[in-house]
């Protein structure tokens, strides 16, 4: 009984560290995705605002 409770436990672990992973990886992907927004924004911003101001 003891074994499979730990064997239940470990498979939970790796499967904690697998989603774990991935929620890492898609805020990293976000991040990078929303910088290039803001700095594809930002430059739309600084040419308009060079232009007439």
């Amino acid at each position: 009984m003891i074994v499979m409770i730990a064997e239940a436990i470990k498979r939970y672990k790796k499967m904690w560290d697998k989603i774990s992973q991935m929620f890492l990886i898609g805020s990293l992907s976000g991040i990078a995705v929303l910088g290039d927004v803001i700095r594809e924004y930002l430059l739309v911003n600084l040419i308009v605002l060079s232009k007439f101001g």
